[in-house]
């Protein structure tokens, strides 16, 4: 029999980038595991009344599974939903837990498929409530983070922080962050920094 042309790539990336396995595939059209393997190696072909479930799982369009399940072509959505992965509480990320059911905010133009939100539940009043899109995949130092809002992880510790990230004066490597809730770290060295792409209200 011959495979399906799948983007198996993009099904277990965008898995990845949620925290998620194919087992979590198989319970959302309700099958074994190894209908999941077997459907994103191409073994088996993807049913019509999987389409939703495996989409609302992935924060994607129907159309978007479609098309990469290699059934019909792509038809772009004016409106990609990102997942919410977390929230800022003052200056500190808060990581959504486990496998528990997503939500997810629509962003304002086209990003990355591993792209995700987080909100803003304290700090600065005008951006109360509000979701800070970013992709996570990015990884180091990005350089388009710096003078901008962004997620970024100190050497020293392993929280993830959001702040504005801007060069300590007069010390080579290391970085000023300024924080929501107003304190600020003036000599700080970064594990990662990347830059804050959309601030959704």
């Amino acid at each position: 029999m011959d495979r399906i042309p799948i983007d198996e790539e993009w099904f277990r990336g965008r898995l990845a980038a949620l925290g998620l396995q194919a087992n979590d595939i198989a319970k959302a059209i309700g099958r074994h595991k190894g209908v999941a393997s077997r459907l994103l190696s191409g073994e088996r072909p993807m049913r019509s009344d999987e389409v939703r479930p495996i989409a609302t799982l992935l924060g994607v369009p129907a159309d978007e599974v479609l098309f990469r399940a290699g059934v019909a072509p792509r038809r772009e959505s004016p409106r990609p939903r990102v997942p919410i992965r977390g929230r800022v509480d003052g200056r500190v990320v808060r990581v959504l837990a486990g496998k528990r059911r997503l939500d997810y905010v629509t962003a304002p133009g086209r990003l990355a498929d591993s792209a995700v939100a987080l909100r803003v539940m304290a700090g600065v009043p005008w951006l109360y409530g509000a979701f800070l899109i970013y992709d996570p995949a990015e990884q180091g130092l990005s350089p388009t983070a710096v003078g901008r809002l962004a997620v970024c992880t100190r050497t020293s510790e392993p929280e993830t922080r959001v702040g504005k990230v801007t060069a300590a004066p007069g010390e080579e490597g290391l970085w000023r962050i300024e924080y929501l809730d107003g304190t600020v770290d003036a000599a700080v060295r970064l594990a990662r920094a990347t830059p804050v792409l959309w601030i959704r209200p």
